[in-house]
């Protein structure tokens, strides 16, 4: 046995849902939510034979997992008074969490070239390696085992609105305003206010251009 060993593994899941209920006509109350799942598992081997110092065989293992949380509430109407002037409204509320996890460990002296993971006795019977050289007499230990741990979140809530009117769908306006609260904006900045419009008109419902060329024209646009 005298190259490396790598095993990988790789698992993931998704899931997603989405409910729409109209609470009277053209009120639409609309809510999704989705879940994302993944992990990854790896273990690296290395026999002694590679080792011309100690001759020690080593294991390392590592598991990575991540999970993704979105859940996202519209409510939406639309409206047209006298047949001219059209409105959609919609209101929003969304929160979203991702988590990372990790976990690393390795053993260093396993009892044998056969034994690829780490369990029972690695390094001496203590548990110990002499990480001394090994020419000398010296002695100097050093666990036989190390291991690392690390875990991260992020989360964010939005609340939004937005406001979309049109006359004859030839002039048309746009605003919008949101609020966002994120985990890594600081212990003082709780919330981020971002508001966003545009005025336009279609050249071709205003007889401008032929038919033929679809265009729409921002005039303003404003944050």
């Amino acid at each position: 046995m005298n190259s490396i060993t790598q095993k990988n593994h790789g698992y993931g899941a998704r899931y997603n849902l989405v409910l729409d209920y109209e609470i009277i006509p053209d009120l639409h109350l609309r809510v999704s939510g989705g879940i994302d799942y993944n992990q990854q598992n790896m273990n690296q081997f290395s026999p002694s034979t590679l080792d011309k110092y100690y001759h020690w065989s080593t294991s390392e293992g590592n598991i990575g997992r991540s999970l993704s949380i979105l859940n996202e509430n519209l409510l939406s109407y639309s409206f047209s008074l006298k047949q001219k002037h059209n409105f959609d409204v919609l209101l929003g509320l969304s929160f979203q969490k991702d988590q990372n996890y990790s976990n690393a460990g390795s053993g260093r002296n396993g009892p044998n070239d056969y034994v690829q993971y780490v369990q029972g006795k690695w390094g001496d019977g203590a548990g110990l390696v002499n990480v001394a050289d090994p020419k000398s007499d010296e002695t100097v230990y050093e666990s036989a085992f190390s291991y690392a741990s690390d875990f991260e979140e992020e989360r964010m809530n939005s609340y939004f609105g937005r406001l979309t009117y049109n006359f004859k769908e030839k002039y048309m306006f746009e605003t919008t305003i949101r609020r966002d609260g994120s985990s890594v904006f600081g212990e003082k900045v709780f919330f981020r206010k971002s508001t966003l419009g545009n005025l336009s008109f279609d050249c071709c419902r205003l007889g401008f251009f032929g038919r033929t060329l679809l265009e729409t024209f921002v005039l303003v646009e404003f944050w």
